[in-house]
C-alpha cells in the first residue's frame, strides 16, 4: 500500500512560477518546423525556384519523381533521400533532415525546416500560404520530483491529402526528425490525430483546443496559412504560455475531482458506520439471545462428549 507521500507523488502538481519559466525555456529550446510536401506540389516548388532565378538540381529531381510516380509501392532508396536532401538545401534548407514517406499510397516529402527556409519558402513565388498549418505545444503536468518536458512542433502541410493522421502517428519519422518529443507526439496523433485533420479542412478558421492525457498536454492551433494567422499566431511564446495555463487548469480538475471522490468515499463509510450501529442497536436483545443459545449448545456438547468416554452404569 502506497505511503501518503507516495500517494501525493503519484498525483500532477500545480506549476510554481519557477517552474513555469523553466517549462517555456524548455518548449521555445524544443523547436521543431517540419514540412510535408507531395510530389507534386514539390515539383511546384521548385519550378517557382528556377524561375526566380535559384540554381536547382532539376534532372535529378525529374528522376526521383519519376521513379516514384510510376512506382505502385515506391521505397526511397538512399540515393532518392541523397537527392532531395540536396534539392531542399538548394531551396534554403541546407544540412535538413530528409525523408519520403508513402501516406494513403502517395509518396511525401518530409524535412525538417527553420525560420530561415520559412522566410524563403513564405515568399509569394512559392506559395506556401496555400499551406495547411498545425502547430503542438506539449508539456507536462510535473510529478512531485518530476521531469519537466515539453517542446513546440510546427507542421507546415503541402499537400491535397489527408494526411496528418497517418504523420502524426509515425514514431519512426517522427523519431528520426524531433527525437524524444516523438513519444509524446504519437500519443496526441493517436488520440486527436483524425480531428485534428477534419477541422483543418472543414474550416478556415483558426481553431484552438487542448488536450490532456494523463499528466501529458498538449495545445493545438491548426489554420491556413495566411498572413494573418502568421502574425498573430505564429507566436511561439503565445503557445507556451497557453501549454502552461492548459496545465494548470488539468491539475486543478484533477485535485477537485480527486477531493471529490474522498469526500464522497468518507461519507459513504461514515453511512455504513451508522448503519451497523442501527442495527446493532436495533437488534441487540436477540443479538444477545441467539448468542445465549449457540453458547449453551456448545457447553451442552462438550459435557456430553466428557461423559461419553465413561462406561455408563
Amino acid at each position: 500500500m502506497l505511503s501518503p507521500s507516495e500517494r501525493r507523488a503519484a498525483y500532477p502538481q500545480a506549476l510554481s512560477s519557477q517552474q513555469a519559466q523553466r517549462l517555456q525555456s524548455t518548449m521555445l529550446r524544443n523547436k521543431y518546423e517540419l514540412y510535408i510536401i507531395s510530389l507534386y506540389e514539390m515539383d511546384k516548388i521548385i519550378e517557382s525556384a528556377m524561375k526566380s532565378g535559384k540554381k536547382i538540381s532539376e534532372d535529378l529531381w525529374k528522376k526521383v519523381k519519376w521513379v516514384a510516380e510510376k512506382s505502385a509501392n515506391y521505397y526511397a532508396t538512399s540515393e532518392d533521400i541523397i537527392t532531395v536532401t540536396k534539392i531542399v538545401g538548394e531551396l534554403g534548407g541546407i544540412a535538413a533532415k530528409v525523408q519520403i514517406r508513402n501516406y494513403k499510397g502517395k509518396p511525401h516529402i518530409i524535412f525538417k525546416g527553420n525560420p530561415e527556409l520559412r522566410k524563403t519558402l513564405s515568399k509569394r513565388v512559392y506559395k506556401l500560404k496555400d499551406a495547411r498549418i498545425v502547430k503542438l505545444g506539449l508539456g507536462r503536468a510535473p510529478l512531485i520530483n518530476g521531469i519537466k518536458e515539453g517542446g513546440i512542433l510546427t507542421i507546415y502541410l503541402v499537400t491535397a491529402y489527408r494526411v496528418l493522421d497517418y504523420f502524426l502517428t509515425d514514431n519512426m519519422t517522427l523519431t528520426q526528425l524531433v527525437g524524444t518529443l516523438a513519444t509524446d507526439i504519437v500519443k496526441i496523433g493517436i488520440a486527436t490525430g483524425l480531428s485534428i485533420g477534419a477541422a483543418m479542412y472543414a474550416t478556415g478558421a483558426v481553431l484552438f483546443s487542448s488536450f490532456a492525457i494523463g499528466p501529458l498536454i498538449a495545445v493545438i492551433i491548426v489554420g491556413a496559412a495566411t498572413s494573418y494567422f502568421l502574425d498573430k499566431f505564429d507566436s511561439d511564446f503565445h503557445i507556451t504560455k497557453q501549454v502552461i495555463e492548459a496545465i494548470d487548469n488539468t491539475v486543478k480538475s484533477i485535485h477537485k475531482n480527486t477531493n471529490n471522490l474522498k469526500r464522497n468515499v468518507s461519507r459513504a463509510i461514515e453511512s455504513e458506520k451508522r448503519d451497523a450501529l442501527n442495527f446493532i442497536n436495533r437488534n441487540f436483545n436477540h443479538i444477545i439471545y441467539q448468542g445465549e443459545k449457540i453458547l449453551f449448545r456448545e457447553i451442552t456438547k462438550r459435557i456430553d462428549n466428557i461423559f461419553s468416554m465413561y462406561p455408563k452404569l
